[in-house]
């Protein structure tokens, strides 16, 4: 995979907007910091520089009645451009808010600075909106770049689709813009370019609803798993409310992606749902 880790990129970023927002001490490592009349938020860097974290501890502990209405706040669009929600155990389960933000080289200084302000903004809804999850639609994001996007990603689908001998330079996709790719053992994974975000959103299903298992501690357990994507290779765990199933989904920057990349990142996805799937009994049917 022929992507560039940016560290240095992001440890200049964060220095920067440090001196900013006032933390003139800040040289390297977590950043603390608030908006005025805002909530702390805390940055870092993931993933050995890959990635950074944002995250915002909402200081509330929901209901288990209102742990499934959390995971349907954390689809796909609306998770990237918003917040995703997750849960702390070790703090009473309470929830935290956080976005992932990928590929620092993307990223001039005026875009992170916008990036920064919009989670706060966000952070701020998310805890005025308690008990309930901050109710927004997925934005239609207009985008200059949406052409080049386009054209990266037919280049990597067409190499990937001649790769895994699909059939046909490039199968068209489904009506919503999806490849739907059948891999061993029956699983499904769903293959949307997102052109206007410079990105690439897998998903899969782990299981129809109603789960036969109790839910509210799956919801939990789940819910913990994917903080800051660290255990789930920045998969987010949602459901998706149209099918009613329960799906993880991960967003790739174009940016630097391949072929091979694409494909690890599907498989790895796909080893993900597998893991929580048995870990968690979603699977599971009464006896």
């Amino acid at each position: 995979m022929n992507t560039t880790h940016h560290p240095h990129n992001w440890s200049h970023l964060l220095g920067r907007f440090a001196q900013a927002v006032g933390e003139s001490d800040y040289s390297f490592g977590p950043l603390s910091f608030s908006q005025p009349g805002g909530p702390t938020i805390v940055a870092e860097l993931l993933d050995d520089g890959r990635a950074l974290g944002l995250t915002v501890d909402l200081q509330h502990t929901p209901d288990d009645e209102r742990l499934e209405d959390f995971l349907l706040a954390n689809q796909a669009g609306r998770a990237q451009d918003v917040g995703v929600y997750a849960v702390y155990p070790a703090r009473n389960n309470t929830l935290l808010f956080f976005r992932r933000l990928e590929d620092a080289g993307a990223y001039a200084y005026e875009d992170f600075m916008q990036a920064m302000r919009s989670f706060s903004g966000c952070a701020q809804a998310a805890l005025d909106a308690l008990p309930q999850p901050l109710q927004v639609e997925a934005d239609t994001l207009p985008s200059d770049a949406a052409a080049f996007h386009e054209e990266s990603f037919r280049h990597i689908w067409s190499d990937f689709a001649l790769a895994q001998n699909l059939g046909g330079e490039r199968p068209q996709p489904e009506v919503d813009g999806s490849h739907i790719l059948s891999l061993d053992g029956g699983r499904f994974v769903f293959v949307r370019p997102d052109f206007a975000r410079g990105s690439v959103v897998l998903s899969t299903m782990l299981a129809l609803l109603p789960l036969f298992c109790d839910e509210p501690p799956a919801w939990l357990g789940l819910l913990e798993a994917h903080t800051l994507g660290l255990a789930t290779g920045g998969g987010v765990f949602a459901i998706d409310p149209g099918e009613r199933e329960l799906i993880v989904w991960r967003s790739v920057p174009l940016a630097g992606l391949d072929a091979y990349g694409l494909n690890d990142a599907i498989d790895s996805l796909a080893e993900v749902a597998r893991f929580y799937t048995e870990e968690f009994a979603l699977d599971a049917v009464p006896a």
